[in-house]
Formats: structure tokens, sequence, C-alpha cells
């Protein structure tokens, strides 16, 4: 599974998960279950998508990216290399948000 793993510190768990929340919903992403995960994903067929997964601990927070190809394929890419330039620094530009809002 490529996905890039980032690991932040937080020090109120409801002000992080809100502050989260609030980011990826005003960025057009949604949460939906697949392959039995909660993630939040943004895009799809035509676009291809952008995938996030925020798993919670004590006082820090992992957060997961990837990219999808579109049509529908199951595969996953990193948020490295040269796939996606754009998706990927978009997204990226997402995650380092949510490291500044919750610091």
């Amino acid at each position: 599974m490529p996905r890039t793993k980032f690991t932040f510190t937080f020090s109120n768990f409801e002000k992080a998960e809100s502050m989260i929340t609030q980011i990826l919903t005003s960025k057009g992403f949604q949460q939906k279950i697949i392959n039995s995960e909660l993630i939040w994903k943004k895009g799809g067929a035509l676009m291809g998508g952008q995938c996030l997964k925020i798993d919670y601990s004590d006082n820090h927070i992992d957060v997961f990216g990837w990219l999808t190809p579109s049509l529908g394929s199951n595969q996953e890419f990193a948020l490295t290399g040269l796939t996606g330039v754009i998706p990927r620094k978009q997204l990226l530009g997402t995650i380092e948000q949510i490291k500044l809002a919750i610091m």
C-alpha cells in the first residue's frame, strides 16, 4: 500500500478533530468507507482522487496521504515521484494546512 505517512502532535483532541474536519470539508473532501477504512476523498472517476486517512492516538495523529488514478482503479500512489504532480502538490498543501492548524 504506497501511502505517505505524516505524524503531528496536538494538545486538544476535540479542537484537532474539528479543525481537520473543517479544513477537509471546505476543500471538497468527503468521508467515505472504502475497503472497510474510513477515509477522506476528493475527486474520482475523471480526475483521479486525493485521499487521506486520519488515525488519532493519545496526543498525535498519523495522516496517510495518497492519490488514486481515474477510471475506478484500486491502485494507490504515494505522494512522492512524478505521478500526479498537480494533485500531489495540492494534497501536500492540505496536509501542511492541517499541521499548522492543530499545532
